[in-house]
């Protein structure tokens, strides 16, 4: 999922939401500030830095992100403030969480704010949790014999807060976040890489296709005709479920071997990769090895059930 593609820039809607929810969560507490003066506050901070993230004139997601993160973590923390000195053990609890949550989320969004984040599972963890808990205390409190109706009616900041974490959920799981930060494109980069010169671990090989590769090594011939460049036929196999993957076999004019290459998509335009060379063929009841006199040697486990993976059929 892109933000791009969304006809307002994601920055501005964060920064309205943040606005519209504090102005809304005030109103409603405004006939009784005195015993509400905390969370009146958080709002208030929640209303400044929404203003800000609009007329930041370096606004970009990341940063956006990272005052986001700062603006709820700082609201939980303040609001968290009477659950700490609650003489309740189950809310002292939740306000302690959810004041931890608040510290770590104020943390993650300094280092995004900074530019300075590693990757993006630390603040998506803690937003999940964050979200989970305040959906943990609605179902709790229901369960326990409120009418629902009456629970969001006279607690609607829970619905704020919902609204507020899924937003944020949202825009760390597009893919400006993900592709965003060096360490992640780094470990995108990564998992590409071995996915094009590797055989997945989850990989399983059916009797078909042994016995095809057998007949490749064999030279008969039982794959498909090439008429062009130096392969005269090839033999396509999927591999992999987590990681699907297509591992094409080739028989080369001239030539006793076969060659085998692994793609993501064997329809894509296939640039540079690692090939391997397949001279002979071992199995027993669990696994095929295929080697190769260059060295090669590919493990591949055997379907021995007869079953084709979701990923393969």
């Amino acid at each position: 999922m892109r933000l791009s593609n969304l006809p307002v820039r994601i920055e501005y809607l964060m920064g309205i939401l943040l606005i519209a929810l504090g102005i809304i969560s005030i109103y409603g507490v405004s006939s009784d500030l005195e015993h509400n003066s905390l969370y009146a506050l958080s709002k208030v901070v929640m209303i400044a830095l929404g203003i800000l993230m609009i007329i930041d004139p370096k606004k970009n997601i990341m940063r956006a992100v990272g005052m986001y993160a700062a603006t709820i973590g700082i609201g939980g923390m303040i609001r968290s403030m009477n659950a700490l000195s609650s003489e309740s053990t189950l809310y002292f609890l939740f306000g302690l969480i959810t004041f931890l949550l608040g510290v770590n989320l104020v943390l993650c969004g300094i280092s995004y704010f900074r530019g300075t984040s590693k990757n993006a599972r630390r603040m998506t963890i803690t937003a999940y949790l964050i979200f989970l808990v305040y959906c943990l205390r609605a179902i709790a409190t229901i369960y326990l014999g409120t009418n629902p109706w009456e629970y969001f009616t006279n607690n609607y900041s829970v619905v704020t807060f919902l609204m507020m974490y899924a937003m944020y959920i949202f825009v760390l799981t597009s893919d400006e976040i993900r592709y965003g930060i060096p360490l992640e494109k780094n470990l995108i980069d990564l998992t590409g890489l071995r996915k094009s010169i590797s055989i997945p671990n989850d990989s399983l090989i059916m009797e078909s296709d042994l016995k095809a590769i057998s007949d490749g090594l064999a030279g008969i011939a039982s794959w498909n005709e090439l008429n062009a460049g130096p392969a005269e036929s090839e033999y396509m196999i999927k591999l992999g479920k987590e990681m699907p993957c297509t591992l094409i076999l080739q028989k080369w004019k001239g030539s006793t071997c076969l060659y085998a290459t692994v793609v993501t998509d064997p329809n894509g335009s296939f640039i540079q990769g690692a090939r391997f060379r397949i001279d002979n063929m071992i199995r027993d009841k669990e696994t095929a090895i295929l080697y190769g006199n260059d060295g090669s040697k590919i493990n591949i486990k055997i379907n021995i059930e007869g079953k084709i993976n979701e990923d393969q059929s």
